[in-house]
């Protein structure tokens, strides 16, 4: 079952409540006023990291402008939904602060396959090194989607590919 997320006052308890079998939650475009992101967004997120979500399986956040603040809460939903094997990232100006503030909960994970964070600003030396780190540590990582042409990326992803193949 997919939920499809609005701005609708106690939205996310319906979800969590009634709605326990979902698999597959999906927020595009975002809209945002003074840089704060949409409420509902919050609100589901705060949701989902108080309450265990054992059936969410895909997380689709895109065009949301992911700041710092929506990045910790979803550390927390990634820490408390041990059943989520995609997550979906793009397009959401995701550099480097946001990533380190992913990277802890994305480093214990062990049930995220796919990871999407096509269409971010991820072009610096720390990203580089925080993508390498996740994915030494992450075994479960298979699949990282588009990061496109970065030679600044290229090396230290390798390394992190590297350290993860498995003879």
């Amino acid at each position: 079952m997919r939920g499809y997320v609005t701005n609708l006052p106690g939205l996310e308890t319906v979800l969590l409540r009634e709605n326990s079998k979902i698999t597959d939650v999906e927020v595009n475009i975002n809209t945002i006023y003074g840089g704060k992101p949409m409420i509902g967004l919050t609100h589901v997120l705060e949701a989902f990291g108080r309450h265990p979500h054992p059936t969410l399986t895909k997380l689709t956040l895109c065009r949301v402008c992911i700041g710092r603040y929506v990045a910790r809460q979803l550390r927390t939903v990634l820490r408390n939904t041990p059943s989520l094997q995609s997550l979906v990232l793009s397009h959401n100006t995701l550099g480097s602060v946001e990533l380190a503030e992913l990277a802890p909960a994305l480093y214990r994970n062990t049930s995220i396959k796919v990871l999407n964070l096509s269409g971010n600003d991820l072009n610096d030396k720390e990203s580089a090194r925080l993508l390498r780190d996740i994915l030494r540590s992450n075994q479960t990582i298979t699949t990282l989607i588009d990061l496109g042409k970065r030679p600044e990326l290229s090396s230290a992803l390798q390394m992190g590919w590297a350290a993860t193949q498995r003879y």
